[in-house]
Formats: C-alpha cells, structure tokens, sequence
C-alpha cells in the first residue's frame, strides 16, 4: 500500500490471544470494505507463545493492507506505541486484540476524519465474553455527538475513561507528541497511551463523540480483577495521570471533575461489588485515601461505604436496581 494514500491505520497489538485477534480482524475487514486502499491494518505481536504468527500469515495471504510486526520480547503496554509509531496513515486507531468493530464504524471514523477532527472518540456496546448477549448498549449514555474545542472540558467530562484504546482514532501527529522518556514511565499504571492523548491535545483540539456505538466491548476478560492490581491501575494510576496533566497545564477544576469520575464511575461500584461479596475493605481505604483524601466524594459516599455493614450495600443495590427498573 503506498503510505501516501493511507488515511487511517487500525494498529492491533496483541498477546497471545490468536482466537479472539481472529474475531476482531474479522470484523475490522468487514468494516474496511470499500476503503482497502485507503486504511492499513497492523499487528504487533508482543512475542506471543501461541499460534498467533500463524494465524496472522494466513491473512496476510488474503489481505495485502495487512501487516506484521514482532517483537522480539514482551515489553507490555510498551506494544501499544510501536504498533502506532508503525502507522503509515494520518490517523491511526490503536484497536484491542479481543473487540470486534461494527460494520459501519470506518466509513463512520472517516467521515469525522474528511470533517478536520483530530480526536474521534468512540461509543461503544459492552457484552458478555463471547458476544452471545449484550450488557449494556452504550458505555456513554448520550443521546447525540458531542463536540469539543477546549482541552479541559474533555478532561472535566471524559476523564480516564479516554484510557479504553478501542475508543479512540486520534491524528498520529497529535498523539506523538512527548519524549519517549515521558510516556515510558507511565507503562506500569496503564495511563501512558491517555497520557499521550490528553498532552496532545493541549495546544489544539477539535474532538467528537459519536453517540452511536462504533464498536463492541468483550466484557469479563481483564486481567486486572485482582484487587491490589486494579487499584493500581484505577487509583493509583488515574492520580498519576492527573498530576503528570496538571504539570502540563490542566486546570484544577477539570482535574477534580476527572477524580469525581474515577471515584463515582470506578471505585464506588468496585467498592459495592467487593462489600456484597463479604469482603473486607480497610486496606482499600488506606490505598485510596492519599489520592482522594481533599475530595468530597470520597468522605461523604466513598467512605461510609468502606465502612458500614454489608447487608446495608446489599439492600441499597437492591433498591437502586429496582428503582431503575
């Protein structure tokens, strides 16, 4: 493919998950038809031990915007940078190896993409492990596009939800933007690639978010269940990210409304899940109170949470879900 005629590049990294990086290269060519001489599709195998060389040849052979990379070890979230930097288009889509895109999602992506939008940011459905039946029909519940033109404003309403790669189609120049020192440091938390993301988009930005789900979340596949894992990710992690984006100029304002999020979209419903299962949350307090412990959420839901007794979190989920019903 001629690197100058490529718009956008569906940059898949990927571990030792050939069956599921099937399914999702499957539903990423159904999307591309039509487009196959204007969007890429690379692989970055992260020294997979499975079968995943094979699988990837075999559709190469059927496939000439299909490419390959293999590093020589596993280097982690690190893969998610050298399958963008790989990126022959103008664009590119850093997609999961065990989602499935919608039919519709790349003449979608490339609409926003002929309109100057340098940030795309994705709705998507969320499903059960093998896609019979669907969770959820929008991860953001919106009705219509929304659009932004200030920084801030996507951090005050997005905050690390921006972390979900499937989601976002961002401009390659945008995106590579910081020394690679800076978003190396931040690989261990899982906050690199929204690192780059938001620092990024700083200086300029006109972003969109589709209300209309462009692709489909295979739920109940994380590693990240383990609780002291998660919370590094989801407390300890989002805190860093904020921080580092304060240093580079983000209000206080947003940052807090991006904390708002991560205690009320994250923490509060591990906490309920955790309290209904029996367990026993003191440590969680102790590893979230540095992180959260000037915020009022944190005294006022989170806390009293933590704290009271089991059967009144059961009762009140309970109630909610009726409540909703």
């Amino acid at each position: 493919m001629n690197s100058q005629t490529t718009i956008l590049s569906i940059c898949v990294p990927t571990y030792n998950r050939s069956k599921f990086l099937s399914e999702a290269l499957d539903s990423i060519i159904i999307s591309i038809k039509g487009f196959e001489d204007r969007v890429e599709i690379i692989v970055s195998d992260n020294a997979s031990t499975d079968n995943t060389f094979d699988i990837v040849k075999e559709y190469q052979a059927k496939y000439s915007f299909i490419r390959y990379n293999r590093n020589k070890e596993n280097v982690f979230d690190k893969n998610f940078f050298i399958a963008a930097s790989l990126a022959n288009g103008n664009y590119i889509w850093v997609f999961a190896d065990d989602d499935k895109m919608e039919e519709q999602a790349v003449i979608n992506v490339i609409n926003y993409i002929n309109q100057n939008y340098n940030l795309i940011i994705c709705n998507y459905s969320i499903w059960n492990n093998d896609f019979t039946s669907k969770l959820k029909e929008k991860f953001y519940n919106v009705s219509k596009n929304i659009e932004f033109n200030d920084h801030n404003e996507i951090l005050k309403k997005l905050g690390s939800k921006l972390q979900f790669l499937s989601s976002i189609v961002i401009e390659k120049n945008t995106f590579f933007n910081l020394d690679e020192e800076e978003y190396n440091s931040l690989h261990e938390f899982g906050i690199s690639f929204a690192f780059s993301l938001y620092c990024g988009i700083i200086k300029n930005v006109k972003a969109v978010l589709i209300a209309n789900p462009q692709l489909r979340y295979r739920g109940n596949n994380s590693p990240l269940t383990d609780r002291k894992t998660w919370y590094k990710y989801f407390a300890t992690g989002s805190t860093l990210l904020f921080e580092e984006l304060r240093k580079k100029g983000y209000s206080s304002r947003s940052i807090y409304s991006a904390k708002s999020i991560v205690l009320g979209k994250y923490i509060l419903h591990d906490i309920s899940f955790r309290k209904r299962k029996g367990e026993n949350l003191h440590e969680i307090f102790k590893l979230i109170f540095p992180y959260y412990k000037y915020h009022v959420l944190f005294w006022f839901v989170i806390t009293p949470m933590i704290f009271v007794p089991k059967f009144i979190i059961i009762f009140t989920n309970k109630l909610v879900v009726s409540l909703r019903k």
